[in-house]
């Protein structure tokens, strides 16, 4: 998901952030589930196959690609023709400067220039192809502590946003928002929210959580952040807010661990008011 024009025009160099306490399972397919129809070109080489991530974007040169990242040992970027369903190449998230090696990601987006960004956990980095290469790169740590980077989207400069678990510190501190530059490496690291904001989750706006979830919009140059009151009085009763969405001034709030389940709203960033629930995703992972 890029952060829009339009958004910007909306928050003036405004971020929506959420932060939340806990993963639900990305969706397995094995042996004993429905069988793919898809024509792998180029067999990835794996028994089980564990997305955790995807994301589908028109290229500079025209065609529609589909990119998405195995969890595995290590994990593995693929890029799938999204018109054929035929897998053409996958390429293992190992870098150098990048270790321990990626196990998987819960965030991948294309930014406009055609280079792919994807999420990590375990490595803490973010790993990043550029249009015609074959050599995957990573950015260092958001900070010496970082173990999981969240959702990730970009900008009109192609700069990536991201939020953190900071899974290698002891004790474990607060999550991170965070701004990284391919093209100058430059990386910037936002002051952290609430003391129980243990994960930083979302980017358009910043969701967060652990104790308690909660909705921030944070200003991208200067860090300002201003709480945003969840609806229908449930600030302070529910545990996560995470899987933020944009769509021009709209944006998607999925909240869990509230008195009545899973819910979800639709925040309208620019009147600054919520719609009314929108369905029972109890049954939802």
């Amino acid at each position: 998901m890029r952060i829009p024009k339009s958004l910007y025009a909306v928050l003036s160099t405004t971020l929506l952030i959420g932060v939340t306490v806990q993963a639900s399972g990305p969706a397995v397919a094995d042996e004993n589930g429905p069988a793919w129809n898809v024509d792998m070109k180029n067999p990835v080489p794996m028994d089980t196959v564990t997305v955790g991530s995807a994301d589908t974007a028109k290229m500079p040169d025209g065609s529609y690609r589909t990119w998405l990242v195995s969890n595995a040992k290590p994990a593995m970027l693929v890029e799938v023709d999204t018109r054929t369903g035929k897998a053409l190449r996958h390429i293992d998230m190992v870098h150098p400067d990048a270790k321990p090696d990626a196990i998987g990601a819960w965030g991948i987006t294309t930014a406009d220039d055609g280079t792919v960004f994807t999420s990590s956990h375990t490595s803490g980095a973010v790993f990043y192809l550029k249009p015609g290469e074959s050599k995957i790169q990573a950015s260092p740590r958001p900070t010496p502590t970082t173990s999981f980077i969240w959702q990730v989207d970009t900008d009109e400069q192609g700069r990536v946003y991201g939020g953190t678990f900071e899974g290698w510190g002891e004790p474990v501190p607060q999550g991170r928002l965070f701004r990284f530059d391919p093209h100058s490496s430059e990386m910037k690291v936002y002051e952290p929210f609430a003391e129980d904001d243990i994960y930083v989750r979302g980017t358009a706006y910043v969701d967060t959580g652990s104790a308690s979830a909660k909705l921030y919009k944070v200003n991208a140059e200067t860090g300002e952040s201003t709480r945003i009151e969840l609806p229908d009085g449930l600030e302070g009763k529910c545990e996560f807010a995470y899987e933020l969405s944009n769509v021009d001034r709209w944006l998607s709030v999925y909240l869990s661990g509230c008195p009545s389940g899973k819910i979800g709203y639709i925040y309208d960033t620019q009147e600054q008011i919520w719609s009314e629930p929108l369905a029972d995703f109890n049954n939802a992972n």
